[in-house]
This record gives C-alpha cells, structure tokens and sequence, in this order.
C-alpha cells in the first residue's frame, strides 16, 4: 500500500496528472481498507479473544487512515458494508465521527441500500454521540425513513429497507428520548402501511416495546 503510493506519486506521469493518481491511490486504499472490515466478521474467528484484537488492530488502522484522510472515510462509508459491522466500526475507530459531515448526502443517493445504510449508521452515531449534530442527523434519518415507508410499495426491496430501519427507528428514540413520539408515529405507520405484512409489523410492535422498557428502566 505504501511502496505503490511511493511509486505512482514519484512517477513522472503522477505530476502531470495529480488528481488521476490521487484517485487511483484512495480507490486503492478503500479496497484495503474494506478488506479488512471483512476480517472482522464473526465468522472468520472462532475464538473471542482473537476476534477481539483482531477488530481493535483493525480499527486502530483504520482511524489513522481516516485522519490522514477523510475522504478516504466519505468513499468506504459510500461503497457501504456490512451493517452488522457497524457496532464495531462506530465503537472502534476513534475517528468515525467524521461520518457526520457527509452523512446527509450519503442518506440522499438515489440507491436505496445506501440510503437505508446512512440511517444505520446515523442511528449508532446518535448513540455514541448525542449531541446537536447528531440531532439533525436523526432527524434526516427519520425523514428518509418515512419516504421509503409513504411509497407504500409491496416490493421485497422496499421492505427490506423498511425492515432494516425499524431497529434504527428505537435506536434514535433511546439515544435521544425527545424524538421518541416522532419514532412512535413513524413505527404506527409502519404497521398501518404495511399491515398485511406480520413480519413488519411485529417487528415495529417490538420495537416499540424495547425504547419503552428503555425509558422506564
């Protein structure tokens, strides 16, 4: 990773063509650095322990390569992971915070997995970080998500995405108790919109219950 970056910034095609090398080189470096991520995987380790330095290495790296540079941070975020990896991701790269900034125009693709991504990642930033930036992040989540439930679509792609968002949904509303009567209606029209679905709709019921125990406890 580091010779080729030598290389391609020492080669005499590199002065005349900054912006091409410089591209080739975070491309180069996002594919590294989604490698990685995949080793995080549960199920690449068996043993805990191991696992568990593995991720700590992992995402020590990764911080000081989203420092260095956030772009870097902006085009792994865009090409996305996996979702179950974002616990350890915002928990582990000490630079993650820098996702904010971007995270509106990730939520705004015209992809849908993307879309339903940022608000993943937007609801675990919520947790983390519960402050003013974050409340306007929730707030474009919760937004995002009512759009994809108002299509009113029986496709499996669209409820897919709904499925994905509903655990986000009491994520926002334990992080920060005030949207709890937003993330409530939201969750009704979730089981409204879709009430011939069980599936969803148990799952809205849910999770309706869990940032209500949250509260009380």
């Amino acid at each position: 990773m580091i010779a080729s970056r030598k290389y391609a910034l020492s080669n005499k095609y590199a002065s005349k063509n900054r912006e091409t090398v410089n591209t080739f080189l975070l491309s180069q470096d996002s594919t590294v650095l989604q490698m990685l991520l995949e080793l995080c995987q549960e199920e690449r380790v068996a043993d805990k322990n191991e696992l568990l330095e593995i991720r700590n290495k992992i995402c020590g790296f990764i911080h000081q390569r989203f420092i260095e540079n956030q772009a870097l941070a902006k085009l792994v975020h865009f090409q996305t992971y996996d979702p179950r990896l974002l616990p350890v991701t915002v928990n582990g790269i000490d630079s993650i915070h820098v996702c904010m900034y971007f995270l509106p125009e990730l939520m705004a693709q015209a992809q849908l997995d993307k879309q339903v991504f940022g608000v993943q990642l937007a609801s675990y930033l919520c947790e983390k970080y519960p402050m003013q930036r974050c409340i306007e992040l929730a707030r474009i989540a919760l937004q995002k998500v009512r759009a994809i439930v108002a299509t009113g679509s029986e496709s499996k792609e669209i409820k897919d995405a709904v499925s994905a968002c509903i655990a986000p949904i009491a994520r926002f509303a334990v992080s920060l108790p005030f949207l709890a009567p937003d993330c409530t209606q939201l969750l009704q029209e979730i089981r409204t919109t879709f009430n011939n679905d069980s599936s969803l709709c148990e799952q809205a019921k849910n999770a309706f219950a869990f940032f209500v125990s949250k509260r009380i406890n």
